[in-house]
């Protein structure tokens, strides 16, 4: 499963996922090969994604030649909605 958007100059990976069951057989590697080759090179984009640096997929991104050009500071707050 996945999400992944064209645009006119770039190809935006919101996420890739296998079921625990599919993980490390290599078909991340594979899908994320075939969409690089046939899709962003053969259209010259640049391919833009975002990983939490504390996940194993950031490890894999970096295994596959993907580099870090920028951190996105990410804040949250629990808010409490109950108005009683």
């Amino acid at each position: 499963m996945g999400r992944i958007i064209c645009l006119k100059t770039c190809l935006l990976m919101h996420y890739i996922a296998f079921s625990k069951e599919y993980r490390r057989q290599g078909l991340g590697i594979w899908i994320l090969n075939k969409l690089l080759d046939e899709v962003a090179d053969a259209n010259d984009y640049d391919v833009v994604l975002e990983v939490r640096v504390n996940s194993p997929a950031y490890k894999f991104y970096r295994r596959l030649g993907f580099s870090r050009v920028t951190e996105i500071l990410h804040y949250e707050k629990t808010l409490n909605t109950d108005y009683k």
